[in-house]
């Protein structure tokens, strides 16, 4: 696998149950907090598929195909803060426990979601195939979301992050702002502490990242 070619591109009909099946597969079996609290496709599928939805509308995913298989094997979706998705689906017990956490990290910091259309994105899921994690596919995504979104007047992305890895690689990334932090040993959600024994994480994080013009993948930019 170490010839392989990639192709980066916006998320299109073509790919989009394909996408769909990715993000639910890593959010089941590999994503640190997922894994741990056994997320199920039951848990996940109607609300991953309105949000990919709701993103590709606003031609705000990203995905990585390997072209001599044509398959999808990762993806970034981003939402437009301004015209946030909304799940209009119930969530599972498991998936109330998830989003307690995101809503957590950002307590005092509420006003990053009061802006005008066009300037700031949410990362809303980040996903590599288990096959491909050392080919620096969301680099690479990241950077093509950062040239595109620069073009179309966006100025930075807000996110999360839950493994150790992308939090370390984050961090050594200039521009970078830690809005907050909230070790898994201490996370509460209803007299409880559901993460504590996630140990080989440690902590999950809400960040700021301004976007950069990055040259070398400036080409062949969708419009």
């Amino acid at each position: 696998m170490n010839n392989i070619e990639f192709n980066y591109l916006l998320l299109n009909d073509k790919y989009f149950n394909p996408c769909l099946d990715l993000l639910i597969s890593v959010f089941t079996e590999i994503e640190p907090v997922g894994k741990h609290l056994k997320l199920t496709d039951n848990d996940l599928r109607e609300f991953v598929s309105g949000l990919l939805m709701h993103s590709y509308h606003q031609k705000l995913t990203w995905i990585a195909i390997d072209k001599s298989k044509d398959s999808v094997v990762s993806a970034l979706v981003f939402t437009d803060i301004y015209d946030e998705y909304n799940p209009k689906v119930e969530l599972s017990d498991k998936m109330q426990i998830l989003f307690n956490l995101i809503n957590s990290l950002y307590i005092n910091h509420e006003h990053e979601f009061n802006v005008e259309k066009n300037i700031g994105t949410h990362t809303w899921m980040v996903a590599v195939d288990k096959d491909y994690q050392k080919y620096g596919l969301l680099r690479n995504i990241y950077k093509k979301m950062s040239n595109w979104g620069l073009q179309n007047g966006y100025k930075y992305t807000l996110g999360e992050s839950t493994n150790k890895y992308v939090i370390s690689s984050l961090k050594k990334e200039p521009g970078h702002i830690i809005l907050n932090t909230i070790p898994y040993s201490s996370y509460k959600y209803k007299d409880n502490y559901p993460l504590a024994d996630l140990t080989e994480h440690t902590e999950c994080i809400a960040y700021k990242f301004p976007f950069q013009f990055y040259p070398e993948v400036d080409f062949d930019m969708p419009k």
